[in-house]
């Protein structure tokens, strides 16, 4: 006697019931798990973009300082600039030499009070105003010391009449 095993037929109520559920428990199970990643992609993008705006404000914090600190060296180098002009006048330095180190003309009298340790620097506030840029273009050129004659170089003009001598002798010679 062979006992033929109970079959499960497609009609079967409680089987259509079992395959329903478990259809169903696969779609919750699937729907969390989309869920869940939508959260977790969310809030990285949320973090990133927080992590970008902190950063993108501390950089304009930074640029700002660093725009700070030009308009600082602009003014320092236009202050200095004006120093140099003045430290060119023979007049100028004729005058902070004699407050410098006391000196005079013959049959003047000079009193010594008491003194300022650094000279140039009360003399550069002296001479040092709100417009910086108008004092520099009001400089008289002329009357300024060349550095090139201090310093012993020689012009563009002069350097060219001095090869055109030495190519003038080198001819000669041969």
């Amino acid at each position: 006697m062979s006992v033929k095993p109970a079959g499960i037929k497609k009609n079967d109520k409680n089987f259509a019931r079992d395959v329903f559920k478990a259809k169903m428990k696969y779609r919750k199970k699937r729907a969390y798990i989309i869920i869940f990643v939508c959260l977790f992609l969310l809030l990285i993008t949320l973090t990133k973009s927080f992590m970008y705006s902190r950063q993108k404000a501390n950089l304009q914090e930074h640029i700002s300082k660093q725009e700070q600190r030009i308009k600082d060296l602009e003014l320092t180098n236009k202050k200095n600039e004006l120093i140099i002009n003045k430290l060119k006048d023979p007049y100028f330095i004729m005058d902070f030499a004699r407050e410098a180190y006391g000196l005079g003309y013959d049959g003047e009298i000079i009193f010594n009070l008491p003194n300022k340790e650094n000279y140039l620097a009360e003399y550069s506030k002296s001479i040092i105003t709100d417009d910086i840029d108008e004092q520099l273009a009001n400089i008289d050129k002329s009357k300024l010391i060349d550095d090139n004659k201090i310093l012993g170089k020689k012009d563009d003009k002069e350097n060219k009449i001095d090869k055109k001598d030495k190519k003038t002798k080198e001819k000669e010679s041969n």
